[in-house]
């Protein structure tokens, strides 16, 4: 059975592989997560992160029963922190390399214009600040 920290790096990893197969899917993805208050399709944003809330906490749940995360951790709290981080690691790649998300998106472009291995170096280091925390103890 595979630990949490492989399957949020598996997860970050498969959504890397589609936004490189499918640029113009992923552009429109990435676009409809930062869409807030539309009149015609409300808060986008909100119903999104809801849904993965969900998703996330039913993930957490499995690995809380099997004693491999603190019981007193609230759960919301570690939900949120893991959909902040996936969602931060879009801004930390975007930031580091200097890219421009939206242009390449108009320009039906791969959203990441890097190395997989290196992305995937950037994902591993996040998950392991989530798996162990970044204090000396």
């Amino acid at each position: 059975s595979k630990s949490l920290y492989d399957k949020l790096v598996e997860n970050f990893a498969m959504k890397i592989k589609f936004d490189l197969q499918y640029p113009v899917i992923s552009g429109f993805l990435y676009n409809v997560m930062l869409e807030r208050n539309n009149k015609e399709i409300g808060n986008v944003e909100k119903l999104m992160r809801r849904e993965i809330d969900v998703l996330i906490k039913k993930l957490l749940e499995i690995h809380i029963r099997k004693g491999e995360i603190r019981k007193e951790i609230d759960i919301d709290v570690l939900s949120y922190a893991i959909m902040q981080v996936q969602m931060g690691i879009y801004d930390y790649i975007e930031t580091k390399y200097n890219l421009d998300f939206r242009k390449n998106i108009l320009e039906k472009k791969p959203i990441f214009s890097i190395p997989d291995n290196e992305l995937m170096d950037i994902v591993r280091a996040f998950g392991y600040i989530l798996e162990y925390g970044f204090m000396n103890k």
